[in-house]
């Protein structure tokens, strides 16, 4: 390693003063710091170009930026301090020859050029990544890569095959060294490693340690203590990422650069398998976090008014109804701001409006400049850690900004009626008991109660009793299976819930809530993301845990988007600047009431479907805004124009009676409430942090997808 690979800067995190303990401590690799911030004498922006600590471009990272980077292994993503390096050339349909021989050849970027390479040619076959041959190509000096593999068993026709390259290695050695840090006294290094997803199977094993490289004068010494070591061998293990805690009290008031070290461990022409490392930080064992944890769980299309505490005549919730009834917060006037699955979730995490995050379809992304519950809480001491049921949350989602892991169910098969809600709550679980030794946060995000509405076994017979709703308009027949689907869940959150707290000793914030209703069409349309009349706006939202005072129930106005400043504010962190929510935490604690300014709603869903199951185009955007008991919905008509309706909520709930209908005299708070609907998309305009449809769309794009069992997230 040259001298800048032994560059450092160790960057202290701001966070609130009222913290009990020590933040982590993030070792910042050289790659991850902006071109201004490298000020080490003798080690030249050339020198850290040359030897691959930093991009020849290289991107500002600003103070709210994750210092690492997303990588996926095991099934798993987590923040990684570096990918395996490997850079996809092409990914496309090839044709197979005669005697199998299949063709393959990419672009080379400019970062590798002129350089020494290793390049490998993957096909997908029976439903996963294969390595079909690895070659050295030499130096890329012309621009493209290509490569002629022969698989003999293989009859001629299409394939899909990707190529890969990446910088050689030397000996099969790869090195990272962080930037120097100061060892506090009583502390521990915290980090995890595995291996580069398509490196688990036939390849060689390999050797990892890591090492503390002390510093003499502000320089890298001659000295270094080896911290950890093992072998990994790919080809005898379960995909998994290990988690280790190494105790480093012993160099407590040092200076150091860690050394993370892998290299082959087996002979042969194996490939060496790619170890990637996760977001290793130092932690002061300064005195115990007593700060509670956060759960929240969130119940894709859960609807208000199926609950038992908030009107159902079924007895579909009884656990929820008496666990935040008697132990926590009911909201009975909640939106959610989007009725579409990421945008709604992106609100909650950022405490901003569709149009301001960006986030305003499943297939868009986070701008870096927006900043995440998850991030806020990493940077203040917290372990961040997500399980999903894929899709629309699942690991290619935006969704995963800010969280130091995130596990998704990528399988998942909505038609499945035993679902995974039990193995999601459960792996849930598992993570609790491994990590009760400080505070974390964690999103359980289900499909449970997403069409077709198949209830599990044993829960197809309740409510049969039940009679009819006197409104023929409701589909009662799907509204009852869904509403047997739901007795369902509240018994597995029960079971979950109960162990959580436990566990936890009753330090933690347990928050339920959901995306959006669902629609039995009480006006004309099933499922949910075009309408916002209530049964799609309307969401369940409770809490329960520190801060919150027990058997309390609020009915004014809010928004999801006001969840993540609250949230911050019980947890002891400081909410970013420009947030578009309001933290509740001072009623929350007393059991006041508040009162809060119009609260907004967007959608923008690309179809509506009919009774008939038919999925029909309309025109988007529809906005709403909602203040207390009145209500205004805008959307656009087929001439351009824009159609207002006004609903009193209060002697209306069922939304039947436009009061802007029929030419009739509109009341005065419509006249209030037109005038602040008809300025949120401008005023939003003005705020947009949005970056916009995803870079990494088109047919290759999802070809990947698809291959990683993600194609789910494309199609809801």
């Amino acid at each position: 390693m040259a001298v800048a690979a032994f560059r450092a800067v160790m960057t202290l995190l701001s966070v609130s003063s009222v913290l009990a303990t020590q933040p982590p401590l993030p070792l910042y690799m050289a790659a991850d710091l902006a071109e201004a911030e490298i000020e080490e004498p003798g080690a030249s922006q050339e020198d850290l170009l040359e030897d691959g600590l930093l991009e020849a471009e290289p991107q500002q990272v600003g103070p709210r930026a994750a210092p690492w980077q997303p990588v996926s292994a095991a099934g798993e993503r987590r923040l990684a301090i570096a990918g395996s390096g490997r850079v996809l050339l092409s990914m496309a349909p090839v044709q197979v020859a005669a005697g199998g021989r299949v063709f393959v050849y990419g672009e080379l970027p400019a970062s590798l050029l002129g350089q020494k390479l290793e390049a490998e040619v993957l096909l997908y076959e029976e439903g996963a990544w294969k390595r079909r041959h690895v070659f050295s190509p030499g130096e890329g000096k012309l621009g493209r890569l290509s490569s002629t593999l022969v698989a003999p068993e293989r009859e001629p026709g299409p394939v899909v095959a990707a190529l890969y390259a990446q910088l050689a290695t030397n000996g099969g050695v790869r090195t990272i060294s962080s930037l120097p840090v100061s060892i506090p006294r009583s502390s521990q290094l915290r980090f995890g490693y595995s291996v580069d997803s398509e490196d688990w199977k036939g390849l060689a094993p390999v050797s990892i340690t890591v090492r503390a490289r002390m510093f003499e004068d502000g320089r890298p010494g001659l000295q270094a203590v080896k911290l950890f070591s093992a072998t990994l061998d790919p080809g005898q293990l379960e995909p998994a990422w290990f988690d280790i805690d190494v105790d480093v009290s012993s160099i407590g008031g040092r200076q150091v650069s860690v050394e993370f070290e892998s290299r082959s461990a087996g002979g042969g022409s194996k490939v060496v398998p790619a170890v990637v490392w996760s977001s290793p930080v130092v932690v002061a064992r300064k005195s115990r976090d007593r700060r509670p944890s956060l759960v929240i769980v969130g119940i894709d299309s859960l609807r208000y008014t199926s609950m038992g505490c908030c009107g159902s005549r079924r007895d579909t919730t009884p656990f929820m109804d008496e666990w935040f009834g008697g132990n926590g917060a009911i909201f009975d006037n909640a939106s959610t701001p989007s009725v579409t699955p990421q945008s709604a979730w992106m609100s909650l995490f950022t405490g901003l409006y569709p149009s301001v995050h960006g986030v305003l379809d499943n297939n868009e992304e986070l701008s870096p400049q927006v900043d995440t519950l998850a991030a806020l809480l990493s940077r203040g001491g917290y372990r961040t850690v997500a399980f999903t049921e894929g899709g629309a949350a699942g690991t290619s989602s935006p969704l995963v900004a800010g969280f130091d892991s995130f596990v998704a169910d990528e399988g998942y098969d909505l038609a499945d009626t035993e679902g995974r809600l039990a193995g999601t709550l459960e792996a849930a679980g598992n993570w609790i008991n491994a990590h009760s030794d400080k505070p974390f946060f964690m999103f359980v995000h289900s499909y449970r109660l997403h069409a077709p509405h198949l209830p599990p076994q044993g829960y197809g017979s309740l409510f049969k009793d039940d009679k009819l709703f006197a409104d023929s308009r409701v589909d009662e027949g799907a509204l009852v299976r869904y509403e047997r689907e739901l007795r369902y869940v509240d018994d597995q959150l029960g079971v979950f819930v109960d162990s959580v707290v436990r566990k936890l000793g009753g330090n933690v914030v347990v928050v339920v809530t959901s995306d959006h209703g669902q629609e039995f069409l009480e006006h004309g349309a099933r499922g949910a993301g075009s309408h916002l009349y209530e049964e799609s706006l309307k969401v369940p939202l409770m809490m329960s845990g520190p801060g919150i005072k027990k058997s309390t129930r609020y009915d004014a106005s809010l928004s999801l988007v006001d969840l993540a400043p609250t949230l911050v504010e019980l947890l002891g962190i400081d909410a970013p600047p420009g947030i578009q929510g309001v933290s509740l935490a001072s009623s929350l604690g007393s059991g006041l009431p508040f009162s809060l300014s119009p609260r907004f709603s967007e959608a923008r869903g690309r179809l509506r479907v009919d009774e008939s199951g038919k999925g029909l185009r309309w025109k988007s955007p529809a906005y709403a805004v909602k203040q207390g008991r009145y209500k205004l919905i805008m959307q656009p008509t087929s001439g351009g124009g824009q159609e207002l309706e006004a609903y009193d909520l209060a002697i209306d709930p069922a939304e039947r009676n436009n009061l802007l209908a029929g030419g009739g005299q509109a009341p005065a708070w419509a006249a209030t409430l037109t005038e602040a609907l008809m300025g949120y998309p401008v005023a939003c305009q003005q705020v947009a942090r949005g970056a916009g449809p995803s870079a990494q769309r088109g047919y290759a794009g999802l070809l990947k997808s698809r291959a990683l069992g993600e194609a789910t997230a494309r199609k809801r």
